[in-house]
């Protein structure tokens, strides 16, 4: 794979999501693509350009926190 990160991890929650906020297609910030579902076990490829960027673990349950281990590993 080139041009790509994948994100491994675990979460405590069914609901979880991974955004990737891309600073050069976006240079405001904002998010390259829509939330990706994360649950207890999971992985993810994105492709992604080279540069800035930050990944963020969310949680749609508004009742119950939640936790994640996550692992990116970028390839390019």
């Amino acid at each position: 794979m080139r041009g790509g990160e994948e994100v491994r991890g675990t979460s405590t929650t069914t609901t979880g999501y991974i955004e990737i906020q891309d600073y050069m297609t976006n240079p405001s910030g904002g998010y390259f693509n829509p939330k990706e579902p994360f649950g207890t076990s999971s992985t993810l490829i994105i492709p992604i350009l080279p540069g800035t960027i930050g990944v963020y673990f969310g949680n749609n349950n508004l009742f119950n926190g939640a936790t994640a281990t996550i692992t990116v590993t970028y390839y390019y």
